[in-house]
């Protein structure tokens, strides 16, 4: 947020910067079971953030746009996101809760996760993001990004000298509904982007075609 003289970044990510709390249990728990957290570990995350930090890293320009909350949260992630390689200009803060993680990990390395808090959920672009996105070579963008979010910028990627977009269906459509990125825009998703990344899980359910078919 300090940095807004930056120069246009090469790349800007769009989505999530949160902060994650790990719990190493027994088990992951059928419907009104239970386990026990062996260990328990925070750190910071979000695909976006993620995606941003990894790429300033490798020494690319890379900015975030993000929204997090007035809260103890935001503060945290703000301080984590200033001290790293990512262009903080685009991140703001508004009313409402970080958006943070509870994720529990077996020892077989399978999850359950559970998102909360509406700074994502209430993000929208911006001027200034829109101007940032045109410049970028490239932009990033998390199926976790609100609809109207991620419609706009395939918008922009399909303009002439629009950047290559580079999509990540993050999560199974069930989960996106209603604060993510809606099936009709991701078909528009699959026509426009330079690079579309998925996982198992995420993958069958917008093919609505289950691993045993």
């Amino acid at each position: 947020m300090a940095d807004s003289a930056d120069p246009s970044p090469e790349v800007v990510a769009v989505g999530a910067a949160t902060v994650d709390r790990f719990y190493d249990v027994t088990n992951l728990p059928d419907p009104d079971g239970g386990a026990f957290a062996r260990e328990a570990t925070e750190r910071f995350g979000g695909v976006g953030a993620n995606v941003a930090t990894g790429l300033g890293r490798l020494g690319r320009h890379a900015a975030l746009i993000a929204r997090i909350g007035w809260d103890d949260l935001g503060d945290r992630v703000l301080a984590d996101l200033e001290a790293g390689p990512v262009s903080t200009a685009l991140v703001r803060r508004a009313a409402g809760t970080t958006t943070h993680c509870v994720i529990l990990r077996d020892d077989a390395g399978e999850r359950m996760i559970v998102t909360a808090g509406d700074s994502t959920v209430r993000l929208r672009l911006n001027d200034d993001d829109r101007a940032a996105i045109r410049a970028a070579d490239a932009v990033f963008v998390t199926a976790y990004a609100p609809d109207p979010v991620t419609a706009e910028i395939v918008d922009i990627a399909t303009e002439d000298d629009g950047p290559a977009l580079a999509f990540d269906l993050s999560g199974p459509l069930e989960e996106l509904r209603g604060r993510g990125t809606e099936p009709s825009t991701i078909d528009h998703v699959v026509e426009t982007a330079s690079l579309f990344v998925t996982a198992e899980v995420a993958a069958e359910s917008y093919l609505d075609c289950p691993a045993e078919a």
